[in-house]
C-alpha cells in the first residue's frame, strides 16, 4: 500500500501500517509522459551490465526514458534514494527471478548508489550465487538471486514435463 496526504509532496510507504490515510491502488493506472525523468543516466551508472545498455548499443531514440506509472485517483511520490536506503537500514532486499528481475536489480542499484560515497558501497556480481550490492553506512544490501523457473507457464502441460516432475 502506498499512502499519501492530499495536496502534499510528502508521501510515505506504509506497508503493514494502519495509519488512516488515503489508499492508493497502484495496480490500476496508466503510463504517462514525465520529462523530469530519467532518474539516472545509463552512462553514469558503473554497475549496469554492458549487454543491457540500450544507448551504448546504438538505440537512436530515448523516448522510452520519459514515462512513469500513474495510478488512477492518486499520485506516487517521486523516488527518493536516501529514503529508500533509510527504509533498508539494517535489512536485505532480495530480488529473485530471471533476466527481467536482474535488470530491475541493476536499475535499483543505479537509483540508490548515487547518494552513497564511493568508499561506502560495493557490489559483487555473480552468476552462480546471489549478486550483492552493499550500502555500508546503512548496513543494507540489495541482492539478486537467479531463479528463472520459479513458476510454470500456462503453456506447460503435464504431458510436456511429466506429472512427477512438477511442483
Amino acid at each position: 500500500m502506498i499512502s499519501s496526504t492530499p495536496d502534499s509532496d510528502q508521501a510515505t510507504s506504509n506497508i503493514g501500517e494502519t495509519k488512516e490515510e488515503e489508499y492508493c491502488d497502484v495496480s490500476s493506472g496508466k503510463w504517462v509522459r514525465d520529462y523530469t525523468r530519467p532518474l539516472y543516466e545509463e552512462r553514469d551508472c558503473p554497475y549496469l551490465e554492458k549487454l543491457t545498455t540500450c544507448q551504448e548499443h546504438g538505440r537512436p531514440d530515448n523516448d522510452y526514458l520519459y514515462w512513469r506509472w500513474q495510478p488512477h485517483g492518486c499520485s506516487l511520490p517521486s523516488f527518493n534514494a536516501t529514503l529508500m536506503l533509510e527504509h533498508l537500514r539494517g535489512k536485505t532486499l532480495m530480488l529473485v527471478g530471471d533476466s527481467l528481475n536482474r535488470n530491475q536489480f541493476f536499475s535499483l542499484v543505479c537509483l540508490v548508489e548515487k547518494v552513497i560515497p564511493q568508499h561506502a558501497k560495493s557490489i559483487k556480481v555473480s552468476y552462480s550465487s546471489p549478486s550483492v550490492f552493499t550500502a555500508k553506512d546503512y548496513n543494507a544490501t540489495i541482492e539478486f538471486y537467479w531463479a528463472p523457473f520459479l513458476l510454470l507457464s500456462n503453456a506447460d502441460t503435464a504431458d510436456d514435463l511429466g506429472k512427477n516432475t512438477r511442483l
